[in-house]
């Protein structure tokens, strides 16, 4: 099985959207997302363990708010990655940031893809990131080289988790075929007890188990 690191660097003042990046890579069987601080290096120096961090790292997305933008660390974070970049251009760097928002210093002038947000689309956010990450990996965008993670709405493990299942990603093609007519999700059966799961075919979520928590959560108020 292989595999891709991906690092994702963003203020405080973003954690809300970072978090929401890093749920939908996680969905991507193949896909290991970290936090710069969470990322699996051993060692007590912080500056010493992000630098490495993005020496090793695949992919590294980079958030720019306007909440963000003069963030010293990821501003740093981002220059280090430059240079990591000139020497092994194996390292792929994506730039989040938003619409109406002019970058400044090295950022300005980087000949990276930047990726810009819409905040009142986050769904179509998070289908241009995994789409810039599967363009840039041998048939990423083939219907037979990725996996989701599929946890089913209808049944349940003895932790009382929903069962894990495993579905093949459709092809860039069918994705936005499925997306013009107005469809909008993914069908996929569970092999344990037959429930349909409808995915979100932009962000990969699974729109039947949020529906599902979503219901019992109100129940519970009302009870």
């Amino acid at each position: 099985m292989f595999e891709f690191k991906i690092l994702i660097s963003n203020s405080l003042d973003d954690k809300k959207l970072a978090n929401a990046i890093k749920n939908a890579l996680d969905r991507v069987s193949e896909f290991k997302s970290y936090f710069s601080e969470e990322y699996p290096i051993k060692g007590e120096n912080t500056s010493y363990k992000i630098q490495n961090a993005i020496e090793d790292c695949d992919f590294m997305i980079s958030i720019f708010t306007k909440d963000s933008i003069n963030d010293q660390l990821i501003n740093q974070e981002i220059g280090y990655a430059y240079k990591v970049k000139q020497i092994n251009n194996k390292l792929k760097i994506l730039i989040v940031t938003e619409m109406n928002l002019e970058l400044g210093g090295l950022v300005r002038y980087a000949n990276e893809e930047i990726i810009k947000m819409d905040k009142r689309k986050i769904d179509l956010l998070l289908h241009n990131i995994i789409w810039s990450i599967r363009k840039s990996i041998p048939n990423g965008l083939s219907n037979n080289t990725l996996k989701l993670k599929i946890k089913c709405c209808g049944c349940r493990d003895l932790n009382d988790n929903p069962n894990e299942f495993f579905g093949l990603i459709p092809s860039q093609t069918d994705i936005k075929k499925n997306y013009s007519s107005e469809k909008n999700t993914l069908n996929y059966y569970c092999p344990y007890c037959g429930a349909s799961n409808e995915i979100n075919v932009l962000s990969f979520e699974n729109m039947s188990l949020t529906l599902r928590k979503t219901l019992k959560e109100e129940n519970t108020l009302t009870i």
